[in-house]
C-alpha cells in the first residue's frame, strides 16, 4: 500500500467521528478518507516546492498554488483511481476545499508539536477558532 494512503488511513483513525462531524459535517466514510488524504498530498506537495521559498510577488505565488493544486489532482486522481476531471470536482468543491486546506494546518500543527496534543484535540481548536473567525468577521463587517 502507497505510504500516502497509509497516513491517511492512521491519521483519520487517531480522529472521533464526533469530532470530523464537527469538523466537516455529515459526511461519508469514503469523502472523509478522501479530506484527510487530500491534506497529506496538498502538504507534501506545498513542502516539496516552497523548500527555496515563495515567490516574491502575488502573482508568483497564484501560480504556485495553481502548480500545487494541478499536481494534488494529478496524484489524487492516481492514487483513489478516479479520472481527472472526477478528482478534479472533489478537491476543488469549495466546501471540500476549504476542509482540505484547514486539515493541512492541523497536520502541520500536529507534527510540529510532535505529539503534545492528539490530531483530534488540535482538529477540536481549529474548529473553536474557526467559529471565533466568523464572529469576529461579523462583527468587523457590521460597521
Amino acid at each position: 500500500m502507497n505510504d500516502a494512503l497509509q497516513k491517511a488511513q492512521a491519521y483519520l483513525d487517531m480522529l472521533s467521528g464526533e469530532s470530523m462531524e464537527l469538523a466537516w459535517g455529515r459526511r461519508t466514510d469514503q469523502d472523509r478518507y478522501r479530506i484527510m488524504l487530500a491534506a497529506l498530498l496538498f502538504g507534501d506537495e506545498f513542502e516539496r516546492r516552497t523548500r527555496d521559498g515563495l515567490p516574491a510577488d502575488e502573482p508568483g505565488e497564484r501560480r504556485l498554488l495553481m502548480d500545487i493544486m494541478s499536481a494534488v489532482v494529478e496524484r489524487f486522481a492516481d492514487l483513489e483511481k478516479l479520472d481527472r476531471e472526477e478528482a478534479a470536482a472533489f478537491l476543488g468543491d469549495l466546501t471540500n476545499r476549504d476542509h482540505i486546506l484547514e486539515l493541512d494546518e492541523v497536520i502541520e500543527t500536529f507534527e510540529q508539536e510532535g505529539g503534545q496534543r492528539s490530531l483530534d484535540e488540535v482538529l477540536r481548536e481549529v474548529v473553536e477558532r474557526r467559529k471565533e473567525r466568523r464572529a469576529w468577521a461579523r462583527h468587523w463587517s457590521s460597521g
